[in-house]
């Protein structure tokens, strides 16, 4: 099975599985794995930890500064774009649900969206 694969099945359960600070472990929520889930991350490590550096942005991706443009008043627009990144986007789903920080885009389009809507900035 592919990663990604494997990946979205986990995430079609609920678990949302990413990598550790130092890039070199799977940080998985505790109690929620089955023996089965269990061992299908083990067999296939390698392979995701490999994918999950893969869809990393890299540090210059991270290093960029936000954009100095004023906000956007069209609200509708910023929650549209920032729903169409999330809903195509693991690390982001994740994140959503408490696990991990969103990606360089995703987190860049929530920032946005929060400034135009001021109860969801900061969440």
């Amino acid at each position: 099975m592919k990663p990604a694969d494997l990946l979205s099945t986990f995430e079609s359960a609920g678990i949302c599985i990413n990598l550790s600070a130092d890039g070199q472990r799977l940080s998985v929520p505790a109690g929620v794995l089955t023996d089965a889930q269990r061992e299908q991350l083990r067999q296939h490590k390698a392979a995701i930890i490999s994918h999950l550096k893969k869809q990393q942005p890299s540090s210059n991706e991270m290093a960029e500064p936000a954009p100095t443009s004023p906000v956007p008043t069209d609200w509708q627009a910023v929650r549209d774009a920032y729903y169409s990144h999330h809903y195509g986007c693991p690390t982001c789903i994740c994140a959503g649900r408490g696990y991990g920080l969103r990606c360089g885009t995703g987190a860049s389009l929530w920032a946005a969206y929060g400034a135009i809507n001021p109860p969801f900035a900061g969440r």
